[in-house]
């Protein structure tokens, strides 16, 4: 399994359960709904529109891996 199809199999898994995720936004990561903090940046202001889960996790599957630095 190709690092492309591991990224697709994740964003199907959070597009059929969008509900359970909202997304950072300070760092773009999508993370649980329970989280009261990202655990990427730390961030707390969170997007839960199931929308813009859905369109975020697609989005993440063509996007380049990029570093989330400190601060």
């Amino acid at each position: 399994m190709t690092s492309y199809d591991k990224k697709l199999k994740a964003a199907q898994r959070i597009i059929e359960n969008a509900d359970l995720y909202k997304v950072c936004e300070c760092c773009e990561s999508i993370v649980l709904y329970v989280s009261i903090f990202c655990p990427i940046c730390d961030g707390y202001r969170f997007n839960d529109n199931i929308e813009s889960v859905q369109k975020l996790a697609m989005e993440l599957v063509n996007r380049k891996k990029t570093d989330i630095l400190p601060g």
